[in-house]
This record gives C-alpha cells, sequence and structure tokens, in this order.
C-alpha cells in the first residue's frame, strides 16, 4: 500500500529556540495516526507544518511528502488547493478557525467555490444543506448569521 503521506527528518526552530528536531512517520492510503504529547512537545507546530502555514519567522527543516509532492516546496497555488481538499483540520478551539466579521453562509460558499465543489448559483441550496446536517435548530435567518451568533457548545 502507497503512503498517502511521508515526514521526512522535520525539524522546526524559532530562532535559538528547536521544539521539534528530526519527526518522521509515515501514513498509508486508508491509514489513521495519532499524534500524542505533551503541552509544547510540538504537535500544533508539527501539523501546521503539514500545510506550510508556519510562516516566515520558522525554519523548517525535511521533507513533508503529501502523494508525493513536497508541501514545503509547493507554489502557493498548489497549496491553497491543497487546504481543505486534500488535507484539513480540526481544531480543538474552532474559534479562530472562522473570520468573525463574514458571515457564515459566506464563508461555507468561500469553501464550495474555492474547492470547485459546486458552481455559485448552486452554492445557495448547498449551504443551506450543510447547515442544516449539523443538527443545529437551523432557520433561514441562521443563514447570514456571524460565529459568534451561534451557540459554542
Amino acid at each position: 500500500m502507497e503512503n498517502l503521506l511521508e515526514v521526512k527528518n522535520l525539524s522546526i526552530s524559532f530562532g535559538h529556540n528547536t521544539p521539534l528536531k528530526n519527526l518522521s512517520y509515515s501514513l498509508k492510503k486508508g491509514g489513521t495516526l495519532s499524534i500524542a504529547g505533551e503541552s509544547g512537545s510540538g504537535k500544533t507546530i508539527s501539523a501546521l507544518a503539514l500545510l506550510n502555514l508556519l510562516g516566515g519567522a520558522a525554519e523548517v527543516k525535511g521533507e513533508i511528502l503529501f502523494e508525493g509532492r513536497d508541501v514545503l516546496k509547493m507554489p502557493s497555488k498548489d497549496l491553497r488547493a491543497l487546504r481543505g481538499a486534500g488535507i484539513g483540520f480540526v481544531f480543538q478551539d474552532p474559534s479562530p478557525a472562522l473570520n468573525p466579521v463574514l458571515t457564515v453562509y459566506s464563508q461555507i460558499e468561500e469553501v464550495l467555490l474555492t474547492h470547485k465543489i459546486c458552481a455559485k448559483k448552486q452554492a445557495h441550496a448547498n449551504v443551506v444543506n450543510l447547515l442544516k446536517e449539523t443538527g443545529l435548530n437551523f432557520d433561514k435567518a441562521k443563514l447570514y448569521a456571524y460565529p459568534h451568533e451561534f451557540s459554542g457548545g
């Protein structure tokens, strides 16, 4: 079985601080991988590195191969296509994942259109269906609500 993801000798430094040194692992297609560790052990920064989301403050060494392509060397256009469609995250605290000044509708619609899940004229129906599937007490008024107007529970 072919590897979907391979992390080879991943090291991440912030100036003189190197919280992650020589991490290596692989994940087969259809497999499951769990990463556990103490607070501050590098779980979050290693996950952010998978999508090259650490920015210029971090020095990242090693290789992160997703379907054989090195994420750390991907052009911005390819990274944007990979984010959410090929690799996605479910964050422990979802509040930073949503933009507080944009409606929930506009944010869901953006994902559908960016990843070409549907055409613009079909987006409205798809957003409504997705919100109904969440199990929230959905009504049309929530369609144009802001993230803070939804329950945090």
